[in-house]
């Protein structure tokens, strides 16, 4: 696994954090397993809003990012779960902006942050 991550069990969310080097055309292949992990602990937890944090390099060609979205129940990722994303990389949180349209576009509540705080407050904000 080309990625490095960790899931924790947070109070009232899981905290997804990935870090490591995109590798251009395996973006879908490296991050469907670290998806299902992670949805696998809240089913498990019983804890359906996920904080991920990306800190990855390159960026996310536009097939990768509509391929993720329009594929996102088999990640496991069911209309019941709600998933701030806070992307570092300013490069490729534009291309995540992205992936948050296909996802919200189909009815997943999915949203693209430059800041950790920003989508921790969105996450935990009821309604």
């Amino acid at each position: 696994m080309p990625y490095n991550f960790t899931i924790q069990e947070k109070q009232n969310y899981i905290l997804l954090e990935v870090s490591g080097n995109r590798v251009r055309g395996k973006g879908v292949e490296h991050m469907v397993p670290i998806w299902t992990q992670t949805t696998d602990v809240c089913i498990a937890k019983g804890v359906y809003n996920i904080l991920a944090i990306l800190k990855l390099t390159g960026r996310v060609p536009v097939l990768d990012s509509y391929t993720i979205a329009n594929n996102i129940e088999k990640l496991g990722l069911g209309k019941g779960f709600k998933v701030a994303l806070f992307d570092t990389n300013e490069e490729s949180r534009k291309d995540n902006k992205f992936t948050e349209t296909v996802a919200t576009n189909r009815g997943y509540l999915v949203k693209v942050f430059d800041n950790e705080q920003g989508a921790l407050s969105w996450l935990l904000k009821s309604g």
